[in-house]
């Protein structure tokens, strides 16, 4: 057939763990029924040899497996219709999952999100959702968190209630240091919606908060839905650490699937064990295998074991990376040991993130009563 000449609008399958690298729950636009077909589609992905081995390795035995069927139930879920189904969704948020997956530089990346999404919102200006990924790009890349939080604004005034901008706007709390807030928005959401991206969000929003127990009930429960999640056993072992119990911190951390975060609390928890050939054998692994994309989390577990100058050394490359996660400076507690250093408010008045500036930003979401 001949070519098209016209633009054409492009679909594209769910990210990962349905959230895209701004750690955003992505709603699919439409739904596909596949519950007759799981079990053949999960015999197909078993026969993806040429990654079964290093998936096994990294992750589990067959946790791929478990993975998808499990992100396929909850997109089922989020249909309101289907058991286990597909999802599918237009440009902007590729970009993003591109440049997560190494396919695109952010150079290339970022602009290509930003004209798409500035395309979307004058084709529809009142689609709430859309503003919250503008201001989670913002915040994230631009580290511009006025204009974030003008956007998260917009959004809960058109659609207060709407379940995926209550989900991301959590996410823009977090990195507003603002737990609590963030906790009863997950709340609201877990109570009218059952939703289990609520409930992982209510567990990590405890850790930052330092309250442990509440963290590991929460994220208990998230596993007893989703056991072949990963990152959920780090968290567990994380909140081990904080109240001090260095086995069962040591027990969970070692059976985190992906190894990313394996490695990264084990450099915490040997270092607390006082086992310091451990969690630097941890470290030079973290640091060979990760060095190049996750600066900042690097820079987190020095800053644990209260290694300043090394710490600093990291935090300045994710600066210069534009490091995905330099927003949650303010939330995340790893980095306790050097706040008094001076070049830690120098750090933060270079990502926009001192304490004048966060704290004169507006951002509240009325909830209704519950009764």
């Amino acid at each position: 057939r001949a070519p098209v000449e016209q633009d054409v609008t492009i679909y594209h399958a769910q990210p990962h763990g349905n959230l895209d690298p701004l750690r955003q729950l992505v709603i699919p636009d439409f739904y596909i029924d596949i519950s007759s077909v799981i079990e053949e589609k999960r015999a197909i992905l078993a026969k993806h040899a040429s990654q079964k081995a290093w998936l096994d390795r990294t992750q589990g035995m067959d946790a791929y497996l478990d993975a998808m069927q499990e992100m396929a139930r909850d997109v089922g879920a989020m249909s309101g219709q289907y058991d286990y189904a597909e999802g599918w969704r237009k440009l902007a948020v590729t970009y993003l999952v591109r440049l997560e997956e190494g396919e695109l530089p952010t150079s290339l990346a970022v602009p290509a999100t930003i004209e798409a999404l500035e395309k979307s919102i004058r084709l529809a200006p009142d689609r709430a959702p859309t503003h919250t990924v503008i201001g989670a790009v913002a915040a994230q890349f631009e580290l511009d968190f006025l204009k974030a939080a003008e956007h998260f604004n917009r959004a809960i005034e058109l659609a207060p209630l709407d379940l995926l901008v209550l989900n991301n706007s959590t996410h823009f709390l977090r990195v507003l240091g603002r737990l609590d807030d963030a906790i009863a928005v997950s709340n609201y959401v877990l109570s009218q919606h059952g939703d289990m991206y609520a409930l992982a969000d209510i567990a990590e929003a405890e850790l930052l908060a330092g309250r442990p127990d509440q963290a590991i009930a929460a994220t208990n429960k998230v596993l007893s839905n989703r056991p072949g999640s990963v990152r959920y056993r780090y968290i567990i072992g994380r909140a081990y650490l904080q109240k001090g119990d260095i086995q069962t911190a040591l027990e969970f951390i070692s059976s985190e699937r992906s190894e990313l975060f394996r490695l990264l609390g084990q450099t915490m928890v040997h270092h607390a064990a006082g086992e310091q050939h451990l969690s630097d054998a941890a470290l030079n692994r973290l640091i060979s295998d990760y060095g190049q994309t996750h600066a900042f989390r690097i820079a987190g577990v020095l800053a644990y074991r209260d290694e300043a100058d090394r710490a600093f050394e990291w935090i300045d490359q994710a600066v210069d990376n534009r490091d995905a996660l330099l927003q949650y400076a303010v939330a995340e507690p790893i980095f306790a040991n050097i706040h008094q250093d001076p070049r830690w408010s120098e750090f933060l008045e270079r990502i926009n993130m001192s304490p004048a500036v966060i704290d004169a930003i507006e951002f509240e979401i009325p909830l209704p009563e519950q009764h």
